[in-house]
């Protein structure tokens, strides 16, 4: 993902993939808290929101983090119009699945989201190597059932 400024006529594009999005089309950052008013804040009403850019960009444009940054559970990457947006989490419910934190909702910089690949990275290589060793274990009791018989 790599932000685009462009002097002159502030245009601003956001390359995602092989899809490049001018920040000024998508939907702005109050319409989603508004949004979030009529609706409640979930991730259902999230989707509904994101309807849109699913029919425009064959994409939500919203993306889970399902990490703890030490204060909430998770967090979801929205785009907006203004930037990249973070909707925490704590909870959950069957019918509308994760329940935002409207009160901490807040625009990322490129610092938080340095901390957030950091800890993705930390936890990415956790979880390999935890893998790696149960198959390990998996591997070597199939081995030895099989010699056994």
């Amino acid at each position: 993902m790599s932000l685009i400024w462009q002097k002159g006529n502030q245009m601003r594009e956001i390359k995602i993939g092989n899809m490049k999005l001018n920040m000024e089309e998508l939907r702005s950052r109050q319409e989603l808290l508004d949004y979030f008013s009529e609706n409640g804040p979930t991730h259902t009403a999230l989707m509904d929101f994101c309807e849109e850019y699913r029919d425009r960009y064959n994409n939500e444009l919203c993306w889970p983090y399902p990490i703890s940054d030490g204060k909430h559970l998770g967090t979801f990457l929205v785009l907006v119009r203004e930037g990249i947006l973070s909707l925490p989490y704590d909870d959950a419910d069957k019918v509308d699945y994760e329940l935002f934190c409207l009160d901490d909702i807040a625009m990322f910089d490129a610092e938080a989201m340095e901390a957030f690949l950091q800890d993705w990275d930390a936890f990415a290589q956790d979880l390999r190597r935890t893998m790696l060793d149960m198959k390990t274990y998996l591997q070597k009791k199939e081995d030895d059932y099989e010699s056994e018989n």
